[in-house]
């Protein structure tokens, strides 16, 4: 083999060597688009769009969509603020209002009722007022001017009643005056009588 046979030989191997390798490369890189497709038909599956369709538009739809939940998320959060801002009011007035019914109630823990001396079991009384709730509540008898004889007592809430179902406040009753004659003084003898 000659020197001109030898550079002919060589070339022809050099071309088919090219030729391989750019057989090789080609078959990568249809391999790698292959590999592309697969993964655009994945990402077009997630965002939920047709082969063809602009992947920008479905991103920008995405990202106007989360800016939307963003903007849920922060307005739930405001509100969230809102009601617990109203239900630690709410219980700064709970216990604003536990405290005044304590101290109410103390108040009347320490009030002492002077149970009048008239009030007794078997003393007539006469209402001569329905201002209390307890005379108010009564029977219909319960008027002012009723009189009845007192046959039950309650000193927790300052009641009296006939027996009979009528109830009234002490504070609304007062006693019957017993008709008391006077003492009858016969004149003396010689007494003028005027």
């Amino acid at each position: 083999m000659d020197a001109k046979e030898f550079h002919a030989a060589a070339r022809r191997i050099e071309g088919l060597q090219r030729k391989l390798c750019e057989t090789e490369v080609e078959r990568a890189l249809e391999a790698e688009r292959d590999d592309l497709r697969k993964i655009v038909e994945m990402v077009h599956a997630d965002l939920g769009i047709q082969r063809g369709d602009h992947v920008g538009e479905a991103i920008s739809e995405l990202k106007k969509e989360a800016s939307d939940a963003t903007a849920r998320q922060r307005m739930t959060e405001v509100r969230a603020l809102k009601y617990s801002a109203q239900a630690e009011d709410a219980r700064r007035e709970i216990e604003r209002l536990r405290s005044e019914v304590e101290s109410l109630r103390a108040k009347l823990a320490s009030r002492t009722v002077e149970w009048p001396e008239w009030a007794r079991d078997g003393a007539r009384v006469v209402v001569k007022s329905c201002d209390s709730y307890h005379t108010a509540a009564a029977q219909a008898d319960a008027e002012p001017g009723f009189e009845f004889v007192i046959a039950e007592i309650d000193r927790g809430d300052s009641t009296v009643g006939d027996g009979k179902g009528t109830w009234a406040s002490i504070f609304d009753l007062e006693p019957v005056a017993e008709h008391v004659a006077p003492p009858v003084v016969s004149p003396q003898v010689g007494e003028v009588v005027k």
